[in-house]
C-alpha cells in the first residue's frame, strides 16, 4: 500500500514539475501574431500562400493575416484595361474572406492603425516604403523579402538588374525594415547563392526565388528571429549596387549600340522591348510622316548558318529586316553582331500580332519606307 501510494506521489509531482516548466516555457515564447503582409506581385504571392499554409498548421502561432496591397490601375489603349494586382487576384480565388486592404501613399499605410493592432509586418515586393511611425507601431517591427543578395542589387528591381548583368547566380535575403530608407535593414537570413540558367528570364527567376524567399520567411518566423533583430550576416559579403526603377525608356533597342548578346540580356529582364518604323502615308486626306513605335516580343538569338543567303544580303545595316517564312515564320532583324528573330510585334495602334500579318499589312501601315527599324535615343 505504501509502494502505491509513493509511486501515486512521484506521478504527481512529476505533473506539477513538468506543468511549472510548459508554463514557463509558454510563458518565454511570443504571443500569437498578428501580421500586417505588404505584397503585390508574383514574387509575394509564394509568401503569403506559404505564410497562409504555416498559419493553418501552427495555429498558437498566427492569430491573423490581413493583406496590404496597392490599388487597381487600367492600362493598355486609352486605359481600357483593368487587371487587379497578383496578390489579390490570388486571394479572390483562393481565400476570398481576407479582407484586401489598399494602400498607396505613407498616409494611407499610417490610417490603417486607426483599425487594427498588428505585432509584425512584413514587406514583400510592396514598391512603397513602409512609415516608421507603421513599424513602431508593430510590437516587433518589421521585415522584408527582397530577391538578391543584399546588399548587392538593393533596390526596386533587383531581378531585373541581375538578368541584364548576365549574372551567374543570385539568391534571397530576409532583413528588418529600416524605417527610413529600402534594403538598408539588418539581415536576419540569406539564402545559398542560386545559379541564374541560361534560359531562364524574369518570370522564372520570380518564380524560383519567390518560392526560396517564402521558405526564409518561415524560417524566420518559426525560428522567432524577428524577436531579437540583429545582423546575423555580414553586409560586406556581397557588394553594394543599386537596383534602380528602370525607366520605360530603357526597353527601346538602340540598333547602333547594342550587341544581339545586349538585346537577349534585356528581353529576358524586361519582356517587351521596342523600337520605331518610319511612317509615310495620307491619312484622311492628311500627310503622316513620323517614326511610330513597334513593341517585340518572343526575341531570340540567330546563327547566320541558319538563314538564307537571300536574307543574309538583304539585311545590309543595323535594324534592317524582313521575313523568314522557313522553318517558321519570323522577323529577322541585324544587329551590330549578328542577326535577332521576333516571334511576335505589335505596330502602333494595333493589336499584337504574328509576322506574317505584320509584313503583310506594312505598306498599307507604314507606306514605301525602307524595312528598318529606328531608334529615337
Amino acid at each position: 500500500m505504501r509502494f502505491i501510494l509513493s509511486r501515486l506521489d512521484v506521478i504527481s509531482q512529476t505533473k506539477r514539475v513538468f506543468g511549472v516548466r510548459l508554463r514557463n516555457i509558454l510563458s518565454l515564447s511570443p504571443e500569437k501574431l498578428r501580421i500586417a503582409l505588404f505584397g503585390s506581385d508574383e514574387f509575394s504571392v509564394h509568401s503569403l500562400e506559404k505564410l497562409l499554409k504555416f498559419q493553418k498548421e501552427h495555429p498558437l502561432k498566427i492569430e491573423s493575416i490581413h493583406v496590404i496591397t496597392r490599388s487597381i490601375k487600367s492600362r493598355g489603349r486609352k486605359s481600357k484595361i483593368i487587371q487587379d494586382l497578383p496578390i489579390a487576384t490570388y486571394l479572390l480565388r483562393n481565400n476570398p474572406s481576407i479582407e484586401i486592404i489598399r494602400a498607396d501613399s505613407a498616409q494611407e499605410i499610417s490610417n490603417i492603425n486607426d483599425r487594427f493592432v498588428f505585432d509584425l509586418s512584413i514587406a514583400v515586393a510592396y514598391g512603397i516604403l513602409i512609415p516608421q511611425k507603421f513599424i513602431e507601431n508593430c510590437k516587433y517591427g518589421g521585415i522584408n523579402v527582397h530577391p538578391s543578395l543584399l546588399p548587392r542589387h538593393s533596390g526596386s528591381s533587383p531581378l531585373q538588374y541581375a538578368l541584364m548583368k548576365n549574372d551567374s547566380y543570385t539568391g534571397c535575403t530576409v532583413q528588418t525594415l529600416h524605417p527610413t530608407k529600402f534594403d538598408k535593414g539588418d539581415i536576419l537570413i540569406q539564402s545559398e547563392e542560386i545559379p541564374i540558367e541560361h534560359e531562364d528570364n524574369f518570370d522564372s527567376l520570380q518564380y524560383k526565388l519567390g518560392r526560396i524567399g517564402a521558405n526564409l520567411l518561415i524560417k524566420v518566423i518559426s525560428e522567432d528571429m524577428y524577436l531579437s533583430p540583429k545582423e546575423r550576416v555580414p553586409q560586406k559579403k556581397y557588394e553594394f549596387s543599386l537596383a534602380a526603377k528602370i525607366p520605360a525608356g530603357r526597353a527601346e533597342i538602340l540598333w547602333s549600340k547594342y550587341t544581339t548578346l545586349h538585346i537577349i540580356s534585356l528581353t529576358k529582364a524586361l519582356g517587351t522591348l521596342f523600337s520605331y518604323k518610319q511612317v509615310c502615308i495620307k491619312r484622311k486626306k492628311a500627310d503622316v510622316n513620323e517614326l511610330q513605335k513597334v513593341n517585340f516580343r518572343e526575341i531570340s538569338q540567330v546563327d547566320i548558318k541558319d538563314l538564307s543567303l537571300e536574307t543574309v544580303k538583304s539585311l545590309k545595316g543595323e535594324g534592317d529586316f524582313t521575313i523568314e517564312h522557313h522553318p517558321n515564320p519570323r522577323i529577322i532583324v541585324k544587329t551590330i553582331d549578328g542577326f535577332i528573330a521576333i516571334q511576335k510585334l505589335t505596330f502602333q495602334c494595333y493589336n499584337e500580332e504574328l509576322p506574317e500579318k505584320f509584313s503583310s499589312a506594312l505598306t498599307k501601315r507604314a507606306g514605301s519606307t525602307s524595312n528598318t527599324f529606328l531608334q529615337k535615343m
